[in-house]
């Protein structure tokens, strides 16, 4: 039976259905050629919007002579991304001691520091520029919103200066301020000029280090102490900071990390400590101090040859199991001796080695606590003698196996013990026996690295002195050496 629908359709003529694919055709290429170009327009606009909102416009007012640099600024996101995702701005970077400190500082007291200048500026610089009494003035940057704030902020502080409608310098220091204006005016040249601005990085913060200016600022003091920091800055230092999977994270370009691989020796970290760092060589850092400071470099060369007349005792061959790796714990603690405790790992040490390091130890507090010999002379009277004798101090040991030697007139202590092929070395016994017996974090959950190979320093910010946490972030910071090279780093509990 024929299908009556499709007798009374009519045919299309060839010319028609050709004239159709023609119009189809043209359709989809104007359609094309109009989505090429709102692609093409649309990145490039994405493109100088990203390029305006994370340049740094702040870098030439610093001057070619500053220690630091510091740039800051607020995350961009693009539309639609910007209404899903909030937006980091420069009073969330996880400087919280930081931004209360500055924030009570006298230059301050007209604002509130965070909620007034931060909050409002687009852009934040910090330069550390050195002055003529070999201190380091701090020289705030702020790029405000709008050029209304900017003269009104202006308005309300006491030390400042309107570089531009809307960029203002904040210092404590006249000096330092009259020299932004010389770099301003162009009399004297701008960091600007020296850095690498693509190693500097487009972080929410980027962080700069010049290593001349730095030696020369900690030469200039005069202080021991500086001279053997200053050995550590032989490269200049760029870090660049940024907020991924709601993590700040950091890399470091800078191969200050870049030795020779050694094994972490150690699996968990005291619940209370300062800093660890991983892969020491001690005896290469007390080398490089002998040759910062030569008067530290006689009193090494004198104790060495002191020792060897008095007690026929090698320093060198005792202390010669430094030259290796060993993983390093510090806790700042006020109340002891050193001013700080210690847990020092290492690979173990054989009989010899520990028993050398057992007789030094003697001789130190033989130095330290020379004991008074009375003699009777031939007409009656009598003498008395300090005499340096190691016979006064015997080790001992405790219940859980730790050797330990203690001298209460000096409020010294000092304890080692031999375990899982490692020895363990710490002048704080019960902070000792407490890591031994009740190990508190994971290294490998704290680092996300099963990798018992290569490299980590990590601070515990809020168990560092005043005067180092207050510019460091809140919370753990952890640095660690890439596998390939490089250096970066996240920071945990802010």
């Amino acid at each position: 039976m024929e299908d009556p629908f499709l007798s009374s359709s009519p045919k299309q003529p060839e010319a028609v259905k050709t004239t159709s694919r023609r119009n189809l055709r043209l359709w989809l290429t104007l359609g094309g050629v109009f989505l090429f170009l709102f692609i093409l327009i649309f990145s490039s606009s994405l493109y100088f919007s990203w390029r305006k909102a994370t340049t740094d416009d702040l870098i030439n007012l610093a001057p070619l002579d500053s220690v630091v640099y510091v740039f800051s600024r607020e995350s961009f996101l693009p539309w639609p991304i910007s209404l899903i995702n909030e937006k980091v701005k420069i009073s969330d970077l996880p400087f919280t001691e930081f931004f209360q400190k500055t924030g009570a500082s006298e230059i301050f007291a007209g604002l509130d520091f965070q909620n007034d200048l931060l909050k409002n500026s687009s852009q934040v610089g910090l330069v550390g520029v050195t002055s003529e009494s070999s201190n380091l003035d701090l020289v705030f940057i702020f790029k405000l919103k709008s050029s209304e704030l900017a003269q009104s902020f202006s308005t309300k502080l006491s030390k400042c200066w309107l570089a531009k409608e809307n960029i203002l310098i904040v210092s404590g220091s006249d000096s330092a301020l009259a020299k932004v204006k010389e770099v301003a005016g162009g009399s004297i040249f701008s960091l600007g000029s020296q850095v690498n601005s693509k190693r500097l990085g487009h972080g929410l913060m980027n962080f700069y280090l010049d290593s001349d200016n730095l030696k020369s600022f900690l030469f200039s003091s005069q202080k021991p102490e500086n001279k053997i920091f200053s050995q550590l800055s032989s490269q200049d230092i760029y870090l660049s900071l940024t907020r991924k999977n709601n993590q700040w994270q950091f890399t470091i370009d800078n191969d200050f990390l870049s030795l020779p691989k050694s094994n972490i020796l150690i699996e968990y970290l005291p619940k209370d400590f300062s800093v660890f760092a991983s892969g020491l060589n001690l005896n290469e850092i007390f080398s490089a101090w002998a040759q910062a400071d030569p008067k530290l470099k006689e009193f090494f060369k004198q104790t060495y040859s002191g020792v060897k007349t008095v007690y026929d005792f090698d320093l060198n061959l005792a202390t010669s199991f430094l030259n290796q790796s060993v993983d390093l714990i510090i806790n700042y603690n006020q109340e002891s001796v050193l001013g700080f405790d210690y847990i020092l790992v290492l690979p173990s040490l054989d009989e010899k080695q520990i028993n050398d390091f057992k007789e030094l130890i003697k001789i130190i507090l033989a130095q330290k606590l020379p004991k008074e010999v009375t003699y009777l002379l031939p007409d009656g009277s009598k003498a008395t003698e300090l005499l340096a004798a190691t016979d006064a101090w015997q080790w001992q040991q405790d219940e859980t196996g730790i050797s330990y030697l203690k001298e209460d007139k000096l409020k010294f202590e000092i304890g080692y013990l031999s375990k899982d092929s490692k020895t363990i070395i710490a002048n704080n016994l019960a902070w000792l026996k407490d890591y031994i017996v009740k190990p508190e974090t994971s290294l490998v959950d704290l680092t996300s690295s099963s990798s018992k190979e290569g490299r980590f320093i990590i601070f515990k910010s809020s168990n560092l002195p005043e005067e180092f946490k207050v510019y460091l972030p809140s919370g753990m910071i952890i640095v660690r050496e890439g596998r390939s090279g490089g250096i970066f780093g996240k920071i945990i509990g802010f």
